[in-house]
């Protein structure tokens, strides 16, 4: 009995500093979730035309886009005042009204190849990160987004989903 009641005791002394150390890690860097789902500018592109696109992807080091080159729309200084306000979720295929040359796998909407000016959305969005956060990881999740979506942050090219309505990160 004697022996228990020392191996219980050093287990619950080894055991309290862990805790007490996880709950000061916790405590000094807790993990924050903030909608980022209000005011967010919306607007067509073109995927056959470059000018109705923004000219995104037409400048000399558009390539190097991983490098912070992203230019058009995906250029952090591009001005985007004259853009649509909206919050999200918002599906701007769904507002795309039927046609006879819609496709069926579309719905019949007015989208995709035969309509080139309501094929391709951009959205974009400020966000100001308070100089407490500088250095520490930030991720956007998306709950979903429908195909093809390609994310930009200041510039950056971060990557590409090409599944329908999936979340990423």
């Amino acid at each position: 009995m004697k022996l228990s009641l020392i191996v219980f005791s050093l287990l619950i002394f080894c055991y309290c500093p862990f805790v007490t150390a996880q709950t000061k890690i916790i405590t000094q860097n807790p993990r924050a979730h903030i909608n980022i789902d209000a005011n967010w500018r919306f607007a067509y592109g073109n995927p056959t035309d470059a000018s109705k696109d923004f000219n995104t992807g037409t400048s000399y080091f558009s390539y190097l886009a991983k490098a912070g080159y992203g230019d058009g729309a995906a250029d952090p200084n591009f001005d985007d005042r004259p853009w649509r306000k909206l919050d999200l979720p918002h599906d701007w295929a769904a507002e795309a009204g039927f046609s006879d040359r819609g496709s069926f796998s579309h719905g019949f909407k007015a989208i995709g190849r035969n309509f080139p000016d309501k094929s391709v959305g951009w959205y974009r969005k400020k966000i100001n990160i308070k100089k407490t956060d500088f250095g520490k990881r930030i991720t956007i999740a998306f709950d979903g987004v429908f195909r093809n979506s390609v994310v930009w942050v200041n510039g950056f090219y971060l990557g590409t989903e090409p599944s329908g309505y999936n979340g990423f990160e």
